[in-house]
């Protein structure tokens, strides 16, 4: 509120007394130390609010620290008793490793032996499937030749068969060793269970 000594006249040239923008100026200068002097005020109380959290928050680190150096400090000593254990098992591991490295190494050289054994017989076995075979199956186109060879065309079914039955033969000796490779991929697979 403006006091009435504080209302302004106007002189003789149309300006007023008070200048206005002297007591504008002033109120606003008085406002400002005022909020400048509150801040500082409010400032001032978190500074030692801040402080006082701090000094209590340290305290209580402080005696975390101490508690967990005295567990490090158990924990170091119970690691030192399991370490001689530890130690001891992992030689005792390391030369059952050992041991079984060698088994197993000896184990595949076998396996791989009696592989290629079973191989090679399989593929003999194999030849001589087809051998046999084919004496067998020249030996029936003989007999079918004399017997068609009166017959008119004879010699066009003749080839025809021939042919055919060659293809028949690439197949069945396709088949046995398809046969033989299963069985020695199942012999290989149960040698190295």
């Amino acid at each position: 509120m403006v006091a009435q000594s504080q209302i302004a006249t106007v002189n003789e040239r149309g300006a007023l007394i008070p200048d206005p923008t002297e007591r504008t100026s002033l109120e606003l200068r008085i406002a400002i130390r005022n909020l400048q002097d509150l801040m500082e005020t409010k400032i001032s109380g978190l500074e030692s609010l801040v402080t006082a959290q701090i000094q209590a928050g340290s305290e209580l680190n402080m005696a975390r620290i101490h508690g967990l150096e005295t567990q490090l400090r158990e924990r170091e000593a119970r690691t030192t008793e399991a370490a001689i254990g530890v130690d001891r098992a992992l030689s005792a591991a390391f030369a059952a490793a050992t041991a079984q490295n060698e088994s197993t190494a000896l184990l595949v050289s076998k396996s791989e032996t009696t592989q290629t054994k079973i191989t090679e017989a399989a593929v003999t076995l194999l030849n001589t499937s087809t051998r046999i075979s084919d004496e067998k199956l020249m030996l029936l186109l003989g007999r079918f030749d004399r017997l068609e060879g009166g017959v008119q065309g004879g010699s066009a079914m003749r080839s025809e068969r021939h042919e055919n039955n060659s293809g028949t033969m690439q197949v069945i000796a396709t088949a046995i060793m398809a046969v033989g490779m299963i069985i020695s991929a199942i012999t290989l697979v149960a040698f190295h269970h």
